[in-house]
This record gives C-alpha cells, structure tokens and sequence, in this order.
C-alpha cells in the first residue's frame, strides 16, 4: 500500500504526465525515459503499479536486460519509481510516483506535482501539463541527441497507447512509423490515405505530445502514406 502523501500516476492521462515530468528531469537518460514510457503502457489505472519482468521491458524498448537494470535502478534513485525485484524472469512490482520534492504536503491525488526545473529543483512556474514548456524543454544531459538517435523512438508509441487505450491504438494508430524528425516537426508514414485521416482527426494532439515524451522539440506531425513516400 503506498504512504498516504505518495502520489501515484493512475490513469492514462496521469501517466502521460508522469513520462513528461520524467522526460524534463536532466539526471534521467535516454535509455530509461524509454523504460519509464514501458512502464507506462503495463500501468494499472485503479493501483498506479505495474509488474512487468525485467525481460520484458528489455524487449519493448529494444535494450539489454543489463542496461534496462540499470534504468529501473534510476528511475528509483531518482524517486519516480518504487520497485521490488523478483530476478529477470519474475514479474516485478512497480509503482509509477513522484520524487517527494515534486509533491506539496496535503497535496491530492490527481493534481499536477510541481515540475523539476533545470536545475533539478522545482518551480510553479514550470508545472507539469503546460504543452509549450514540454514541447520546448531540452535534454540537458544528453543536448542534441533526441534530435538525431532514433534508436529509442519506438517509446513514443508506449505513450501514446498509454493514453489512448490499447485498443484504440491498435485500431487507428500502431500502423503509424516514424521516419524522422527535423526542427520541430516529426514525418510519419501511414499504410493508406484513410488510415491518416483517422489518426489526425482523431487523435492528432495525442500523436503530438507522446512524441513531445521522447523528442522534446516535436510541436507538429506530418502524415504521408507509403505510396506518396515511394513517390
């Protein structure tokens, strides 16, 4: 059971925060931001935990299993995490929560933790939940890589299932790829004409700001069909 005063993210739209406010920390890499949108997407929305194994979460972020340990065991030094281990091929408990210097005392459940600034203190200047600071924020520990290192872009997918609902996404969204992003705009392909018409109508925002997660810079999309990209 968590401590009274421990806010734990719920729900999806809780735990798209939760990513972005992980996302803005500078003392977390890229490796377990990308473990961390994992975590996300196996999240339960009544307990705030998950329990996937550690081989699982190495496999849907495409990292090894000892560079994946080495994530979780950041994400709980940095307090986003509280996590019981059961070995690689157990299922471990995870609660998704915030460092104890992001929650005000008496603070509710359900109201946005106050945002780590760039020195890693915290400021209501930078709230969790204002799009334009997230789209703007920078990685300060690694400047420039979310820009070109793709290798890790498939956790803007966890986060978009995870705020959509995975039948949601797998109906209208888990045919998207990403081919690449430049400046502040992310180029996608879709299978047809229609399939991006029912991506951006419906969810367009959405594809956004999980992409926002994992490339800071992302403030639009653009959608092309793989015939137009053979083209």
């Amino acid at each position: 059971m968590p401590a009274s005063n421990e806010v734990l993210a719920r729900s999806p739209l809780e735990r798209l925060t939760w990513l972005e406010a992980i996302q803005k920390d500078p003392a977390v890499g890229a490796c377990a931001t990308a473990v961390a949108a994992a975590l996300a997407v196996f999240g339960n929305s009544r307990s705030g935990e998950a329990h996937p194994s550690l081989q699982t979460l190495a496999r849907r972020t495409k990292r090894s299993l000892t560079a994946t340990k080495k994530s979780i065991k950041q994400l709980a030094a940095r307090g986003w995490i509280k996590w019981t281990g059961a070995g690689d091929r157990g299922s471990n408990h995870y609660s998704l929560t915030y460092p104890a210097a992001l929650v005000p005392a008496g603070m509710a459940h359900g109201d946005p933790p106050r945002a780590l600034d760039g020195r890693g203190g915290s400021g209501d200047e930078n709230r969790v939940g204002h799009s334009e600071t997230n789209r703007t924020a920078v990685s300060a520990h690694e400047p420039g890589v979310l820009n070109k290192d793709l290798t890790w872009g498939d956790g803007w997918r966890q986060v978009l299932e995870a705020k959509v609902g995975q039948e949601e996404f797998e109906a209208r969204l888990a045919r998207l790829s990403l081919d690449h992003v430049h400046d502040a705009t992310a180029f996608l392909t879709a299978p047809t004409g229609f399939y991006r018409d029912q991506a951006l109508s419906r969810h367009e925002q959405a594809i956004v700001r999980a992409l926002a997660v994992t490339f800071p810079e992302v403030a639009r999309v653009r959608i092309k069909t793989t015939a137009e990209r053979l083209h």
